[in-house]
This record gives structure tokens, C-alpha cells and sequence, in this order.
């Protein structure tokens, strides 16, 4: 995984997304991604908020919120359709990643029906695999 910093994310191609404070993203966000040789990535740089008080690590709670959006980002672009919900996320932690990480998240779309996708990801942090996950999406009609 490659070095990052929040003064040269722009330049590396990263997005800024989230950050709407009155949507429940808002509390973790703000998020990056960025399209590139091995698909979608999403970034996050953990900050105190993220952490369990106690260890200086990522909550898991954390964890399985930005494998949650990233996840629903991921199918949301694939399928240029906003209107999704999580029918199941499945996450194995595997490492702690710690304030001041940077977590990378990678998402594969592994089947897609008419309206329900699969997906399956990882996390990385400093050259480990933080958490692999797995979901389902449903896709729900426009209103």
C-alpha cells in the first residue's frame, strides 16, 4: 500500500466524499477513492474518533461502518443507482490498525442479479489486511 497524507491525496488522484454531518456517514467520514489498475479504493485516515479510548486502535465498529459505505459506494457506482440497502455484511478481523493509519479499502462485485449484489473486500493498514468482508446489497426501485 502506498504512503499517504492528507496534503497530497488531491494530487494522487484521491476524491474527498461524505462529510454530511447530518447523515449518519457524517460521524466517520470524511472518506476518499480513487479508480485505478485494481479497481475501486476507498481511504480513510483514523483519527481519535475512530479509536477504542483504551488501545489507540480502530474501533470494529468503525470498521464495519467504512466496509458498510464503501461496500454500498462501490455498488452504487457500478450501478450509476443510489437507492441500495444492506441485507448482510459479514467481516473477519485480522489486525488492529491504529490512530494516524491510513485504512485502504478494496471492493470486488463478485455477482449481480436484478436486484440483489454481492460483494467481498478488504482492508489494509501499514501493509496488513485489517478486516476481509462480505455483503449483499439489494437494489431498491427509484421513488
Amino acid at each position: 500500500m502506498t504512503t499517504h497524507s492528507l496534503e497530497t491525496l488531491a494530487a494522487d488522484g484521491w476524491l474527498k466524499f461524505g462529510g454530511d454531518m447530518h447523515a449518519f456517514s457524517g460521524n466517520v467520514a470524511p472518506f476518499w477513492f480513487r479508480e485505478g489498475d485494481r479497481g475501486l479504493s476507498l481511504l480513510l485516515k483514523i483519527e481519535a474518533r475512530h479509536c477504542n479510548e483504551h488501545l489507540g486502535t480502530m474501533h470494529g465498529g468503525a470498521l464495519m461502518t467504512f466496509a458498510d459505505i464503501a461496500g454500498g459506494f462501490a455498488v452504487a457506482r457500478a450501478l450509476g443507482h443510489q437507492r441500495l440497502a444492506t441485507i448482510q455484511l459479514q467481516t473477519h478481523f485480522t489486525a488492529a490498525a491504529r490512530q494516524g493509519d491510513f485504512v485502504q479499502c478494496a471492493v470486488e462485485i463478485v455477482r449481480q442479479t436484478t436486484d440483489i449484489v454481492f460483494i467481498r473486500g478488504t482492508m489494509e493498514a501499514n501493509g496488513r489486511t485489517v478486516i476481509s468482508f462480505d455483503g449483499i446489497w439489494k437494489v431498491l426501485a427509484e421513488r
